[in-house]
């Protein structure tokens, strides 16, 4: 497949955005039946909610083509083209599998028409991450006779590069080999287990001999599923009796780290970077913020901007992940990636926690900020997203959610703003919603959370 990969999407005369998380986060299941994986794919309750993040994704490019797994809430796609003042065109193959690049390969009719709406167009293609299946698509679209650019894609060699840098074990030696070009950075200190049984029995002889605080974490792990804290004999126990209870396959046949809880298994700060590697291998920042945990260690969403990272943390989180950006394009990486990070609250030092060799929830924060803000908004306000707000009910469509934003915008000064991300999941039975707030400081970001928060519990 040969593919144009120097131009800059800024070329593009539309971006396509495929939203295939759900082909991503399971692609270890390539080779598993389409029965098994539609299973899989309906016993989880929330599918689909977190592709609406395709609708933000494209930049300066002001037509994108959108593909889901599900089709969005019309009035919610409308909304989001009028805020953002671009035209989106959204639409989804057949439902089977649910991975999106799979199914729109079999959905001949829905085929065709995305043939037809890039006939004519350079198109910049924009994924959440690299599967087999989206090689297929491409290859596909590419040998049709489209014009494509791939500045944020990875080639065909990158398949074994992304599995090794989206797993815990490919993270954690990457990290070792940043801290010997930028000192001041660390990886946790830790153990590489085979599998979960030689985790757990040198976990106990470590706390049996007084370690501090470990973690315990699945090399397949995703979305903050695959890790638990282990600060006690007795809590190490119940852990492990949970996994193997439960059968968690994130857990099964797969490599697992035990590391140091840094912070002594207090709540730390989680620094993160968001950058690009091009196809021409130029790195490029895109963001660098923080991650919201709640206080049951959740993930709840990200924020960016004024006073979010002190700049002495700022430039050293810059230094560590553009670094290991250099170290990730050594081994044929290509796009979006971003690195976790972990400040240990006693000495100040900066630990490498994970990285994902993907788009992620940071992509949004900071493409919506691109959009809507002056460019030099990292520096003058804060962006912070929300992105699992319980409501007490589920809705039947986003035309009961929008008065709420609508009465929460009238109230806002010129400089302020509350955009919604995430709607299908307004129809859960634990019904939740997400949204991104910008504001001149985190002060009134969370102040304009609060009145939001507050009309959405009159919902019923």
């Amino acid at each position: 497949m040969t593919m144009n990969t120097s131009a800059l999407t800024s070329e593009a005369t539309v971006s396509l955005n495929i939203a295939n998380m759900f082909e991503f986060n399971s692609r270890h299941a390539r080779d598993t039946d389409d029965e098994s994986l539609s299973r899989a794919r309906r016993a989880k309750e929330n599918f689909g909610v977190s592709a609406e993040a395709a609708l933000f994704w494209g930049g300066a490019t002001r037509r994108r083509i959108v593909i889901t797994p599900e089709p969005p809430d019309a009035d919610f796609l409308q909304e989001i083209q009028e805020l953002l003042g671009v035209q989106i065109e959204s639409f989804s193959p057949k439902l089977v599998t649910g991975w999106v690049c799979r199914d729109l390969m079999r959905d001949t009719a829905c085929l065709q028409r995305l043939f037809d709406m890039l006939q004519n167009e350079i198109s910049s293609v924009l994924p959440w991450g690299f599967t087999s299946d989206l090689l297929r698509l491409l290859s596909h679209l590419q040998d049709s006779g489209l014009s494509l650019i791939l500045e944020e894609s990875n080639l065909p060699s990158s398949a074994a590069s992304v599995d090794y840098l989206d797993s815990k074990i490919g993270s954690r030696s990457i990290f070792e080999h940043v801290h010997h070009k930028v000192p001041e950075f660390y990886a946790i200190p830790g153990y590489a287990c085979q599998n979960l049984d030689l985790a757990k029995e040198l976990a106990s002889t470590l706390l049996i001999s007084g370690s501090d605080p470990l973690v315990l974490k699945s090399d397949r792990g995703h979305g903050g599923s695959g890790v638990r804290l282990l600060d006690s004999i007795d809590s190490a126990a119940l852990t492990f009796s949970e996994i193997l209870t439960t059968g968690d396959g994130i857990w099964t046949d797969t490599p697992v780290l035990l590391e140091r809880a840094i912070g002594g298994g207090t709540k730390p700060a989680v620094p993160n970077f968001n950058g690009i590697v091009g196809m021409n291998g130029d790195i490029r920042t895109c963001g660098i913020g923080q991650l919201k945990i709640s206080g049951f260690g959740t993930y709840v969403g990200m924020e960016f901007g004024v006073n979010v990272v002190s700049d002495e943390m700022l430039a050293l989180a810059e230094l560590a992940g553009r670094a290991a950006g250099d170290l990730m394009r050594e081994l044929g990486y290509a796009g979006w990636y971003d690195l976790d990070f972990i400040l240990d609250p006693s000495s100040d030092r900066l630990y490498g926690s994970e990285i994902n060799a993907r788009r992620t929830g940071g992509s949004v924060c900071i493409e919506l900020a691109d959009q809507l803000l002056a460019t030099d908004w990292r520096a003058t306000m804060h962006v912070s997203s929300y992105e699992h707000v319980k409501i007490r009910s589920s809705l039947a469509g986003y035309t009961y959610l929008r008065p709420a934003f609508a009465d929460v915008r009238r109230s806002l000064s010129g400089d302020c703003g509350i955009v919604p991300i995430f709607t299908r999941s307004i129809s859960l039975k634990s019904a939740y919603v997400g949204y991104v707030i910008y504001a001149p400081s985190r002060a009134i970001a969370a102040a304009i959370d609060n009145e939001i928060k507050m009309l959405l519990g009159k919902l019923s």
